[in-house]
C-alpha cells in the first residue's frame, strides 16, 4: 500500500514539475458581451467553458449572425485566466462599483466581462470609451485579449 501511495505521489509531483500547470476548475466560464450602439457596433455574446469549448452568438454587425462553436486549447484558456489574474479582476470589479464613467460620446456600446471559477462569478460592465481611471482601459484590454485569442468574429 505504501508503495502504491508513493508511486501515485511521485506521478503527481512529476506531472506538476514537468508541466508547471495548475488544474482549470471544472466550472470555469468566461463570458464577454458587447452591446449595441446607434451605429454599427458588433453585438454578440462569447462564452468560453473550462474544456475550451467556445460558444459565439452574433446578434448584429458581426461576420456571421447566429450561433458558432469553436474550441480553444488549454494553453489559450490558461493565457486568458492569467490575464484575469494579472489585472486582479476581483479588485477591479470592487473598485469599478465606486467609479463614474466619463465619456465624450453619447452613443457608446457597453462591454460586459465575467468569470466564474470555484462557484463564484465576478462581473464588470461599463460603457466603452470610459476614461478617468486606468481600470476602464484594463477592462477594454481584457475584452480585446479575449476577442483575439478566441478569434471567432474575425
Amino acid at each position: 500500500m505504501k508503495k502504491l501511495l508513493s508511486l501515485m505521489l511521485l506521478f503527481l509531483f512529476f506531472q506538476f514539475a514537468v508541466y508547471g500547470e495548475t488544474a482549470i476548475a471544472q466550472d470555469t466560464k468566461i463570458v464577454l458581451k458587447r452591446g449595441a450602439c446607434y451605429g454599427e457596433c458588433p453585438v454578440y455574446t462569447l462564452t468560453i467553458f473550462a474544456d475550451g469549448n467556445v460558444l459565439f452568438e452574433g446578434q448584429k454587425y458581426v461576420k456571421v449572425l447566429g450561433r458558432q462553436e469553436k474550441k480553444i486549447s488549454d494553453d489559450q484558456l490558461r493565457q486568458l485566466l492569467q490575464k484575469f489574474s494579472e489585472i486582479d479582476f476581483p479588485a477591479l470589479t470592487a473598485k469599478a462599483a465606486t467609479l463614474e464613467c466619463y465619456t465624450e460620446a453619447a452613443d457608446v456600446p457597453a462591454t460586459e466581462v465575467s468569470i466564474t471559477e470555484h462557484g463564484k462569478t465576478l462581473t464588470m460592465i461599463h460603457d466603452s470609451n470610459c476614461y478617468g481611471d486606468k481600470l476602464f482601459q484594463k477592462l477594454d484590454d481584457l475584452a480585446k485579449t479575449i476577442d483575439q485569442i478566441v478569434d471567432v468574429n474575425d
